[in-house]
Protein backbone atom coordinates (compact mmCIF):
# COMPACT_ATOMS: atom_id res chain seq x y z
CA UNK A 1 0.00 0.00 0.00
CA UNK A 2 1.03 3.46 -0.67
CA UNK A 3 3.25 4.72 2.64
CA UNK A 4 1.09 7.37 2.34
CA UNK A 5 -2.32 6.20 2.27
CA UNK A 6 -1.35 3.88 4.91
CA UNK A 7 -0.38 6.72 7.72
CA UNK A 8 -4.15 8.44 6.67
CA UNK A 9 -5.64 5.35 7.36
CA UNK A 10 -3.65 5.36 10.89
CA UNK A 11 -4.36 8.65 11.49
CA UNK A 12 -8.36 7.98 10.82
CA UNK A 13 -7.84 4.85 13.77
CA UNK A 14 -7.57 2.61 10.93
CA UNK A 15 -10.61 3.52 8.83
CA UNK A 16 -9.89 3.65 5.08
CA UNK A 17 -13.63 4.94 4.75
CA UNK A 18 -12.40 7.65 6.82
CA UNK A 19 -8.92 7.69 4.64
CA UNK A 20 -11.31 7.99 1.63
CA UNK A 21 -13.47 10.41 2.91
CA UNK A 22 -10.79 12.77 4.23
CA UNK A 23 -8.97 12.47 0.59
CA UNK A 24 -11.93 13.73 -1.40
CA UNK A 25 -12.82 16.26 1.37
CA UNK A 26 -9.57 17.86 1.02
CA UNK A 27 -9.31 17.63 -2.98
CA UNK A 28 -12.73 19.19 -2.62
CA UNK A 29 -11.85 21.95 -0.60
CA UNK A 30 -8.40 22.60 -2.80
CA UNK A 31 -10.32 22.02 -6.65
CA UNK A 32 -13.29 24.56 -5.29
CA UNK A 33 -15.62 22.03 -5.76
CA UNK A 34 -16.77 21.91 -1.92
CA UNK A 35 -20.13 22.49 0.46
CA UNK A 36 -20.31 25.08 3.11
CA UNK A 37 -20.09 22.24 5.58
CA UNK A 38 -16.93 20.22 3.87
CA UNK A 39 -15.41 23.28 4.36
CA UNK A 40 -16.27 23.87 8.12
CA UNK A 41 -15.15 20.39 8.18
CA UNK A 42 -12.05 21.21 6.38
CA UNK A 43 -11.44 23.76 9.28
CA UNK A 44 -11.20 21.00 11.98
CA UNK A 45 -8.68 19.02 9.96
CA UNK A 46 -4.96 18.85 11.50
CA UNK A 47 -2.66 20.75 9.11
CA UNK A 48 -0.36 18.27 8.89
CA UNK A 49 -3.17 15.79 7.92
CA UNK A 50 -3.80 17.99 5.18
CA UNK A 51 -0.64 18.42 3.69
CA UNK A 52 0.10 14.24 4.02
CA UNK A 53 -3.51 13.90 1.81
CA UNK A 54 -2.42 16.68 -0.48
CA UNK A 55 0.93 14.52 -1.18
CA UNK A 56 -1.18 11.41 -1.41
CA UNK A 57 -3.27 13.56 -4.27
CA UNK A 58 -0.33 14.42 -6.06
CA UNK A 59 0.77 11.00 -6.22
CA UNK A 60 -2.28 9.70 -7.67
CA UNK A 61 -2.83 12.69 -9.77
CA UNK A 62 -2.26 12.07 -13.67
CA UNK A 63 -0.08 14.61 -15.89
CA UNK A 64 -2.27 17.24 -16.38
CA UNK A 65 -2.75 17.47 -12.43
CA UNK A 66 -5.97 15.63 -12.23
CA UNK A 67 -6.71 13.74 -9.84
CA UNK A 68 -8.33 10.03 -9.90
CA UNK A 69 -9.89 8.80 -6.88
CA UNK A 70 -11.15 5.80 -8.72
CA UNK A 71 -8.14 4.77 -10.16
CA UNK A 72 -6.31 4.66 -6.75
CA UNK A 73 -9.27 2.77 -5.15
CA UNK A 74 -8.47 0.35 -8.24
CA UNK A 75 -5.28 -0.15 -6.99
CA UNK A 76 -5.61 -0.99 -3.53
CA UNK A 77 -8.76 -2.49 -3.78
CA UNK A 78 -10.75 0.14 -1.81
CA UNK A 79 -14.81 0.25 -2.00
CA UNK A 80 -15.13 4.44 -3.30
CA UNK A 81 -18.70 3.89 -3.91
CA UNK A 82 -21.31 6.27 -2.04
CA UNK A 83 -23.68 3.55 -1.32
CA UNK A 84 -21.01 0.83 -0.21
CA UNK A 85 -20.11 -2.45 -1.28
CA UNK A 86 -21.80 -3.19 -4.92
CA UNK A 87 -23.99 -6.01 -4.61
CA UNK A 88 -26.21 -7.82 -7.23
CA UNK A 89 -29.09 -5.40 -7.38
CA UNK A 90 -30.07 -6.43 -10.72
CA UNK A 91 -31.28 -10.12 -9.46
CA UNK A 92 -35.10 -9.87 -7.69
CA UNK A 93 -35.31 -11.69 -4.68
CA UNK A 94 -37.15 -14.36 -4.77
CA UNK A 95 -40.62 -13.74 -3.11
CA UNK A 96 -41.74 -17.11 -0.72
CA UNK A 97 -45.41 -17.79 -0.63
CA UNK A 98 -47.01 -20.44 1.40
CA UNK A 99 -47.62 -22.76 -1.57
CA UNK A 100 -43.57 -23.34 -1.35
CA UNK A 101 -43.42 -23.70 1.97
CA UNK A 102 -42.30 -27.29 3.91
CA UNK A 103 -43.30 -27.54 6.91
CA UNK A 104 -40.34 -28.56 9.36
CA UNK A 105 -41.64 -29.13 13.28
CA UNK A 106 -43.41 -27.06 15.67
CA UNK A 107 -41.93 -24.11 18.13
CA UNK A 108 -43.16 -25.19 21.65
CA UNK A 109 -46.11 -26.44 22.32
CA UNK A 110 -48.61 -27.58 19.17
CA UNK A 111 -50.37 -25.10 17.92
CA UNK A 112 -48.04 -21.82 18.95
CA UNK A 113 -45.85 -21.73 16.01
CA UNK A 114 -44.46 -23.97 13.30
CA UNK A 115 -40.82 -23.77 11.50
CA UNK A 116 -41.13 -23.73 7.52
CA UNK A 117 -38.46 -23.90 4.79
CA UNK A 118 -38.96 -22.26 1.02
CA UNK A 119 -38.21 -24.95 -1.17
CA UNK A 120 -37.03 -22.84 -3.70
CA UNK A 121 -34.33 -20.27 -1.81
CA UNK A 122 -34.31 -22.56 1.45
CA UNK A 123 -34.66 -19.39 3.77
CA UNK A 124 -36.02 -20.05 6.72
CA UNK A 125 -39.47 -18.79 8.28
CA UNK A 126 -41.63 -19.53 11.22
CA UNK A 127 -45.26 -19.43 10.91
CA UNK A 128 -47.35 -17.98 13.88
CA UNK A 129 -50.73 -17.77 13.57
CA UNK A 130 -51.41 -17.16 10.44
CA UNK A 131 -48.45 -15.32 9.71
CA UNK A 132 -45.08 -16.27 8.18
CA UNK A 133 -41.91 -14.08 9.78
CA UNK A 134 -38.11 -14.39 8.51
CA UNK A 135 -36.00 -16.23 11.06
CA UNK A 136 -34.23 -13.78 11.70
CA UNK A 137 -36.92 -11.34 13.25
CA UNK A 138 -36.87 -14.00 16.12
CA UNK A 139 -40.92 -14.25 16.32
CA UNK A 140 -40.65 -17.72 17.04
CA UNK A 141 -38.54 -17.08 20.03
CA UNK A 142 -41.14 -17.81 23.36
CA UNK A 143 -41.39 -15.88 26.48
CA UNK A 144 -42.20 -17.44 29.98
CA UNK A 145 -45.87 -15.73 29.17
CA UNK A 146 -45.92 -18.06 26.35
CA UNK A 147 -45.55 -21.37 28.48
CA UNK A 148 -47.83 -20.38 31.31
Amino acid sequence: MHSGLRKLQGICLGSADEAIATIVLVNAVDTGAATRLQQSIFGGIHYATRSLVRSIIDDFSNEQGVFNLDHMAWQYGLDVTPEGPVTEIDVPEHVCVEEDMIYQGHYGAPGKGSAHECSICHRRWAKIGDTFYEESTNMHMMTIDDVR
